[in-house]
């Protein structure tokens, strides 16, 4: 509660209680109201040997900016009241980045979130709720439809250098991926050449703090999954295939460790396919017994076939 006294900070109270919780008389009177305009004394940004202050003729600049003198933070007006997006930065979360505050500004009065909230907002009281929220209902499926589509364009994209990488033999790590590195590993730099001529994705990883797709743990991830497809479309091969053969050899990697590599040959209607499967360690067992049983061919084979058989 408010000290008394003490004016409400109206976007703090907003964003705790949002707009479209409340009732019809308090969302006429908030509308009736307007924005609110904090001088925001405290939001500064320091850098370059100065301090950058917020300026109030922001407001006169971009007539649907407010602010929260609570939460220190800059927001869009319109998208506090109306915008589908509940978690987003200029409805929810606030910008605070003065140093950029120019260019996220007009990039957000363009984009079709911003301009539907207006029109919600210079709309808002002239028809009936019902068929307001049926609108709004619509326009929400509509949005998530369109960041679902644009999600799964991106995750097409990490894919792709993830096959790229694999086909070329390539390494994807580097030993520093940090931002500021000047070689981030192929992956990385793979995925910053695919962005340069791809603006979803330059987007994505310049905001997503999330999910960017480029931490270990998420190549790791997509190198297990695309494994697994490629593993499942092996054992359906297989499965149809008239004949088969295991072709087993013994190999040794970088560290002295000896590794049995398992490989399949098989017929298809298109053709004979050789496909490699797995490598299996026998360091701790290298008589004919356990290669042939226990450490090697057939405990390799059955932890990939899972349920394929060759009888």
């Amino acid at each position: 509660m408010a000290e008394e006294g003490k004016e409400v900070d109206l976007v703090a109270d907003l964003i705790s209680r949002p707009f479209s919780r409340r009732t019809l008389q308090e969302k006429l009177d908030i509308v009736k109201k307007g924005r609110v305009t904090p001088a925001l004394t405290s939001l500064s940004q320091p850098g370059g040997g100065f301090v950058r202050h917020f300026q109030v003729t922001n407001y006169e600049r971009y007539p649907w900016l407010t602010g929260s003198e609570v939460h220190c933070k800059l927001y869009c007006w319109e998208c506090l009241l109306f915008a589908l997006d509940r978690h987003g930065v200029w409805s929810h979360t606030g910008f605070g980045n003065l140093t950029c505050l120019t260019k996220a500004a007009k990039k957000h009065q363009n984009t079709a979130g911003h301009l539907q909230s207006i029109v919600l907002s210079k709309t808002f009281g002239e028809s009936r709720v019902e068929l307001q929220l049926n609108e709004h209902a619509r326009r929400e499926t509509e949005l998530h439809n369109e960041k679902v589509k644009k999600n799964r364009e991106i995750l097409k994209r990490l894919i792709d250098c993830v096959l790229f990488l694999g086909k070329q033999e390539l390494s994807f790590r580097g030993r520093d991926e940090s931002g500021g590195s000047s070689n981030r590993g192929n992956y990385c730099e793979l995925l910053s050449v695919i962005a340069e001529s791809n603006t979803d994705l330059h987007y994505h990883l310049s905001t997503n703090e999330a999910f960017s797709g480029t931490s270990g743990k998420i190549q790791d991830d997509l190198i297990s999954a695309i494994d697994e497809v490629i593993r499942d479309e092996i054992r359906r091969e297989v499965k149809n295939a008239p004949f088969v053969s295991v072709m087993v050899e013994e190999t040794t990697d970088a560290s002295n460790a000896a590794q049995l590599a398992l490989a399949l040959r098989y017929v298809t209607r298109s053709g004979v396919k050789e496909r490699f499967v797995r490598f299996e360690d026998v360091t701790s067992g290298k008589r004919a017994d356990d290669i042939a049983d226990r450490h090697g061919a057939r405990s390799c084979w059955m932890k990939f076939a899972s349920g394929v058989s060759l009888v």
